[in-house]
């Protein structure tokens, strides 16, 4: 009866943790004393519990005994199958008293509640971070160990973690077994889905404070950050080029591995990321969603949409869009008004490299005839085009090749236009002849 009356006469001395047995608090002060008697004779690993080693034996066997009776997944542990149950039922009783967030369980409340008290219990030995979960300094350990227990069986690939090994296998078995119920479209994990599920809802609700830009994801908020304050914290342990995005680097690599791991189902041709596949598909399927507010052409990539709209003038766009002020409110349309001038323009920091111009200094000089530029980036353009006065001959050690490449002067004779962040290169050839 007293399960039944939740009722837990049985204090632990220590913690104050209540159970409604006895036996249940002999259990509990192993916690404590930290006696683990209870050895694997596979791997060496303790228990404190006899049950702990049972529920353990299982990942050695790969036994799998408690089946949910809903979806008749299999689990080895019990718990887990409990734990299973609330995706079913949705049930979250555990409520965080600082913001109102719901979880399924006490721990998941408890680890929840070290980010508002920025209580980091489990501490690396190596390097002294702290970390607010036990299994979040597991996951950073193997940094220093770079041991990699979990192989695949088909290609020998090998993974720090077990999940990223079972995440790892849907690439051999072409399993996606989450669908988007909208579009079709299957995803080989929930959360990927989750992302994808925005794209119908269009809902934005993270918004940037520098430039107004709206994301759908906190992550997508904290990576478009980067770009405002420059910082690019993820680097290439190869040839440590450094990006501002993890997905940036992640492409990166593909360029030292040559790997291509996607494939077009319709002609075979090989890509090595998603949406590269992706904008090849619109070639097959003709599908343009990027269209020109303009002249209502339409275009596969939205790098394509900005290169066409180099073909506007700018008395064009102003033209279209007459209202400058709702421009600047219009997030779909993205354009940005100088508030000296009123001129327009399509990326944000393009207006702020225009502003420089209404101010009088100049701080990049021109060492060959001294003319100076409000922008590092005119005065590279004034080199590369040669427009100060002199022959090559007479400055061959500022113009040889060497020296530009060292300074990072580019060879190309570039067609700069203001509306989009695109340079087409010209025959550079000619001009180095």
């Amino acid at each position: 009866m007293l399960v039944h009356r939740i009722e837990k006469p049985h204090e632990c001395g220590i913690c104050g943790r209540k159970f409604s047995t006895r036996s249940d608090l002999k259990r509990h002060m192993f916690t404590h004393t930290k006696d683990k008697p209870h050895q694997c004779e596979v791997c060496g690993k303790t228990f404190s519990q006899r049950s702990g080693l049972k529920s353990h034996m299982f990942t050695h066997t790969n036994e799998k005994p408690h089946e949910c009776i809903v979806c008749g997944k299999a689990f080895a542990k019990k718990s887990s199958v409990k734990s299973h149950m609330l995706t079913h039922t949705k049930e979250k009783p555990y409520e965080c008293d600082v913001c109102g967030k719901m979880f399924s369980y006490a721990s998941y409340l408890k680890c929840h509640l070290r980010f508002h008290t920025k209580e980091k219990p489990y501490q690396c030995k190596v390097c002294l971070n702290g970390y607010t979960r036990k299994y979040d300094l597991k996951r950073h350990m193997f940094t220093h160990t770079n041991e990699r227990p979990y192989e695949c069986r088909i290609c020998s690939k090998a993974f720090s973690e077990k999940g990223t090994l079972n995440k790892h296998m849907f690439i051999h078995t072409k399993e996606r077994p989450h669908e988007c119920f909208i579009c079709g479209q299957r995803f080989l994990k929930l959360s990927n889905l989750k992302s994808h599920s925005l794209i119908h809802a269009k809902e934005k609700p993270h918004v940037c404070e520098v430039c107004g830009k709206t994301f759908s994801q906190t992550c997508g908020l904290k990576s478009h950050m980067f770009t405002h304050t420059n910082e690019k914290p993820h680097v290439c342990l190869i040839c440590k080029k450094s990006f501002s995005q993890k997905v940036g680097l992640k492409m990166h690599m593909f360029t030292h591995t040559k790997e291509k791991p996607h494939k077009c189902g319709i002609c075979g041709k090989m890509f090595s990321s998603v949406s590269y596949l992706r904008y090849h598909s619109r070639l097959h399927t003709a599908e343009k969603p990027f269209q020109c507010e303009v002249c209502q052409k339409g275009f596969t990539r939205k790098l394509s949409l900005n290169e066409h709209l180099c073909k506007h003038t700018e008395q064009e766009l102003n033209k279209y869009y007459k209202d400058i002020s709702s421009m600047i409110l219009n997030s779909e349309k993205k354009i940005f008004a100088c508030d000296i001038c009123s001129k327009v323009f399509v990326k944000n920091y393009r207006l702020m490299r225009h502003k420089v111009t209404h101010e009088k200094e100049k701080p990049h000089k021109c060492e060959i005839c001294h003319k100076t530029f409000t922008q590092k980036y005119s005065l590279n353009v004034h080199l590369r085009r040669k427009k100060c006065r002199g022959t090559r001959h007479e400055h061959n050690t500022s113009f040889s090749k060497k020296n530009i490449l060292q300074s990072g002067i580019l060879l190309e004779k570039p067609d700069f236009c203001e509306i989009s962040d695109v340079i087409s290169s010209a025959d550079s050839n000619s001009e180095l002849s």
